[in-house]
């Protein structure tokens, strides 16, 4: 498993970052990042604990985002609080 958890840094580390510019950022959760690693590691040797241990290593934070409902007519967000959910907070490199 070590082996991944440093293939794994490479991989986010080439794309993401813990710090930047509020216009490069984007939330995700431990799941949507562990969705993305999928494609090129093996299923079985990788869990949501191994993600969340590299996410914490390479120092991203965590911060809770707010999802707003949508307007069925217009389209757009509304001020309204759909749901919230504690996400990490990545920037594109």
């Amino acid at each position: 498993m070590e082996d991944y958890k440093e293939v794994i840094k490479e991989l986010l580390l080439l794309y993401f970052k813990p710090t930047g510019n509020a216009d490069r950022v984007q939330f995700c959760s431990t799941i949507y990042v562990l969705k993305m690693l999928r494609g090129v590691i093996p299923t079985t040797p990788i869990d949501e604990h191994d993600v969340f241990e590299v996410l914490e290593e390479l120092k991203f934070n965590k911060e809770l985002h707010h999802f707003y409902e949508i307007d069925k007519k217009t389209g757009k967000e509304t001020d309204k609080i759909s749901h919230s959910s504690f996400m990490w907070r990545m920037y594109f490199v």
